[in-house]
């Protein structure tokens, strides 16, 4: 196991608390013993008693005996005479015992809580309904294929469901579902899912050589509960007994999110996951009479109650600091990273000093494991690095950063365009209209035909939120030259589109040329000019313009854009020398 797969693996056990087991035959009445017949399971499985029925003093009962303080099952699954009728499954297939207890105890040894549900037959599957209320809260969800045989109905229906929902979210839910089921064949199970999801109008994927299937943000993953014969020499690899069940999905969830950016994430919110009660006695209900006195004399300026998520986050950010070490992410663990990069080569193609092509591969991962000095040492004869030697990377060209952006982007995307909107751009997590104010980017146009501008608003924040009646918001004009070779100072981020494309944009220039005023009115009932939802994208109601709502600047990046349009209103204009101005610019 590598570095990489083993950090990854240890984030995601300590991450992962719950599992929702679905089974329709968990809970049984009925006594396992040599004297007693087994009920036969779905397709001929063998399927044991998790408990036995026990009369009022908590004895067994005995074979044939039925309590009564308890009426007797009408479920035709049930035996007759303690014998099951097996007539229409004329090739049913024994399978050893399996025990959910032994799936359960699987889990708690990983500090992970498993649930085991047993649904209703005719359960429901919408969103109103306990199976999926139960399943969309789960970590991880492992459901049975055939529920009160139903070959898969039940199930796919239900997985519909969470797929579409998780498709809804921004950003996607990431999900792991798993099938575990004793029909000997696994891959007409996986046939048959897909179909089914495919006709309720899922977009689905095979993983090639995997039984395994993905739909959007959802992972789908099939496996077999042991079975004595009957299964397919192709399929064992997939058996997996209950109680390796949880090493199993860990390491599905794992590949999920396997990568050393995704570990991280799993590290910090396994931590704050672990301090959620520390984080809870923080804001203890002692501190709500102050807090009110609190709001009660800033409520001029706004209410306090916009305070609080940054008051949380700050403690959030604590318990990530406390509890994360550099020192986690070793040499090993950040080699294993970079040899799963796929990278391509720049173009045009890096030359040696006698003119042949350079292979800037190595000198590149050279750079990204020990910096300046590793691409040094390994591009010693190559033109390109032997500039970068001579300048610096702090004086780099901006030709030789558009060579790295094109190694690391793959099928069409950059990476570092995604991870620049990642470190400037608030995430959106709610489903509310967007609201206008300092930091807002948008995009304007005249007339459907022309193509978009994008600005940002500098409106601050008190004023954008008190509004009662016809206001104008000042916008800084931003220009899509970030990455070009200019000599003015820019101030530059990246914003994503609702069509999903990135934009290197800029912050500069003279105000007369950058700043522009637009009127809006607020919306009806509040004092705030929100945005409405058409399709995926976010529109404010503007006479004489298109105007949409981009994304949201984190307050630093927003207040460096403010804090340069108030330096150029500050700048001193004088007479001076020439001669000596030259001298002091350079």
């Amino acid at each position: 196991m590598s570095a990489l797969h083993e950090f990854v693996l240890k984030s995601a056990t300590n991450y992962l608390q719950s599992v929702v087991f679905v089974d329709d035959e968990i809970y049984l009445s009925e006594k396992s013993s040599e004297s007693t017949p087994i009920r036969l399971g779905s397709y001929g499985g063998l399927i044991p008693q998790f408990t036995a029925e026990v009369d009022g003093d908590g004895t067994s009962l005995s074979e044939g005996e039925s309590s009564d303080k308890s009426e007797k099952s009408t479920d035709p699954k049930d035996l007759s005479n303690g014998e099951a009728d097996v007539s229409h499954k004329p090739h049913a297939v024994e399978s050893p015992s399996y025990h959910p207890r032994e799936l359960m105890e699987s889990f708690a040894k990983k500090g992970i809580v498993c649930a085991l549900y047993e649904p209703r037959q005719g359960f429901t599957t919408d969103t109103e309904s306990v199976l999926f209320r139960l399943c969309e809260r789960a970590d991880v969800v492992i459901l049975d294929w055939d529920l009160y045989k139903d070959d898969g109905d039940g199930v796919s229906t239900l997985l519909t469901e969470l797929i579409k929902k998780s498709e809804s979210e921004l950003p996607h839910h990431v999900r792991l579902c798993a099938i575990y089921t004793t029909r000997p064949s696994l891959q007409p199970v996986m046939d048959s899912l897909l179909s089914k999801l495919r006709s309720h109008g899922c977009s689905v994927d095979v993983v090639p050589e995997k039984l395994q299937l993905i739909a959007g943000a959802t992972r789908i993953s099939i496996f077999g509960k042991p079975v004595t014969v009957g299964r397919p020499a192709q399929d064992k690899d997939y058996e997996i007994t209950e109680s390796n069940l949880a090493d199993k999905v860990i390491q599905e969830f794992s590949d999920i999110h396997s990568g050393l950016m995704p570990a991280f994430a799993l590290h910090g919110l396994a931590a704050v996951r672990r301090n959620t009660k520390r984080l809870l006695d923080m804001f203890s209900a002692d501190l709500d009479g102050s807090f009110l006195l609190h709001r009660a004399l800033v409520f001029g300026d706004g209410d306090a109650f916009d305070e609080l998520p940054e008051l949380l986050s700050d403690e959030i950010r604590a318990v990530l600091e406390d509890t994360w070490s550099g020192d986690s992410i070793n040499d090993s663990i950040t080699k294993d990273a970079i040899k799963k990069l796929t990278l391509a080569n720049p173009s045009p193609t890096w030359k040696t000093n006698t003119g042949l092509e350079f292979d800037a591969k190595p000198a590149f991962e050279e750079l990204l494991l020990r910096g300046e000095k590793g691409l040094y040492e390994k591009g010693v004869n190559c033109n390109e690095v032997n500039e970068l030697k001579k300048e610096g990377l702090r004086r780099i060209k901006s030709a030789r950063l558009k060579d790295f952006e094109a190694m690391l982007t793959t099928s069409g995307k950059s990476g570092p365009e995604y991870l620049a909107a990642l470190f400037c751009n608030r995430t959106q997590y709610g489903y509310d209209g967007r609201t206008l104010g300092f930091g807002t980017i948008v995009r304007h146009k005249r007339n459907v035909q022309d193509a978009w501008n994008y600005s940002v608003c500098l409106m601050p924040t008190c004023d954008s939120r008190r509004i009662d009646g016809l206001c104008s918001f000042p916008f800084w004009k931003l220009k899509e030259n970030a990455k070009e070779a200019l000599s003015s100072k820019r101030n530059g981020i990246v914003v994503i589109d609702p069509e999903k494309n990135a934009h290197c944009l800029a912050a500069g220039g003279k105000i007369r040329e950058m700043l522009w005023l637009h009127e809006f009115t607020p919306n009806a009932g509040c004092s705030s000019v929100i945005a409405t939802q058409n399709g995926n994208t976010f529109q404010f109601a503007a006479e004489r313009m298109i105007i949409e709502w981009v994304a949201e600047l984190k307050p630093l990046h927003a207040q460096r854009i403010a804090a340069y349009l108030g330096a150029e209103v500050s700048r001193v204009g004088l007479v001076e020398s020439e001669w000596l101005r030259l001298f002091c610019d350079r």
